[in-house]
């Protein structure tokens, strides 16, 4: 078993398994490593431009023990798709997710769920100890409660976003709001 690459073997890695659409087997090979001693920032970086969430989740969540940036980050590119494409679109007759917008949302929303029932997402251990559930609640209600877009101080972006929030953005409680928008059921659930 693997437990370590290094980030420019990672970075070949990654190179090598795009270039043979194999990206998910780089996402599943990251499931795996013991995240501990891992180069954050190089991971970090190599796995949101190449949008590979969820292990992104479980690199924050197992390794910095942060479970609002990386929704926070999901969302931030919910907001850039939706507000460059038509969300109005109807859903499939198979009620599979037909846009990036419902593909990234029903993540964001499964990922909540996970938190929530005090699971570790993508893989369902249960969260430990006790006292992570508690804290990691409230968190991640406070941030999506939040009545106007505003990003943490955690959040690095690749993009510059607008000092005053367009688009999505500008919705009152906007981070609530996309992930309704995708299925209110579900995030209520």
């Amino acid at each position: 078993k693997l437990n370590y690459i290094a980030p420019v073997a990672m970075s070949h890695f990654v190179e090598h398994c795009k270039a043979t659409n194999g990206i998910a087997v780089v996402e599943r090979c990251l499931l795996h490593m013991d995240v501990s001693i891992m180069d954050f920032d190089s991971i970090i970086i190599l796995l949101r431009r190449n949008e590979m969430y969820s292990a992104l989740f479980h690199i924050y969540t197992r390794g910095l023990n942060d479970f609002v940036t990386p929704l926070e980050i999901i969302l931030e590119k919910i907001f850039d798709v939706a507000d460059e494409s038509d969300t109005g679109k109807k859903q499939r007759n198979d009620d599979m997710p037909q846009s990036q917008v419902e593909k990234l949302g029903y993540k964001a929303i499964l990922y909540l769920q996970y938190c929530f029932n005090g699971k570790s997402f993508p893989q369902d251990n249960d969260l430990q100890p006790e006292e992570k559930i508690q804290t990691i609640r409230p968190q991640l209600l406070q941030f999506l409660q939040q009545e106007k877009h505003c990003l943490s101080g955690n959040f690095k972006s690749d993009v510059m976003i607008s000092p005053e929030p367009v688009g999505y953005r500008a919705l009152v409680y906007p981070y609530m709001q996309v992930l309704l928008m995708v299925d209110a059921r579900a995030v209520l659930d």
